[in-house]
């Protein structure tokens, strides 16, 4: 299994690469959502996407990523003081979770 992650972050993704290491998952991180896109293969079952990494439309961003690969699970995290941003990300199809829910569960996210 592999997950993609779309992230400009220097901290966090060494935590999600150490829990994707304990799942047994390849974890590649992408800092743009062209590079996103482009990382799609056929090993690529989820795309994980940090708000605050990028300003792109989501929507623009999902079509792409389901015409490669139609079965993607699409999730997108941000602060929850973000409520717009987290629903315009919901209403483009990923499933929403703040920045707390993805801490506290790094192991479903990126290790399953």
């Amino acid at each position: 299994m592999k997950i993609v992650y779309l992230t400009r972050d220097l901290m966090f993704p060494s935590r999600a690469q150490q829990a994707a290491r304990t799942g047994g998952v390849t974890l590649q991180v992408v800092g743009s959502p062209e590079q996103c896109t482009e990382a799609i293969d056929d090993e690529t079952e989820r795309v994980v996407v940090d708000l605050s990494s990028t300003g792109a439309p989501l929507a623009d961003l999902a079509v792409a990523l389901k015409a490669k690969k139609p079965e993607l699970e699409l999730i997108a995290y941000g602060p929850h003081v973000q409520s717009d941003r987290l629903a315009a990300a919901k209403a483009a199809g990923f499933r929403t979770m703040t920045n707390g829910q993805v801490h506290s569960g790094m192991k479903m996210v990126f290790g399953e």
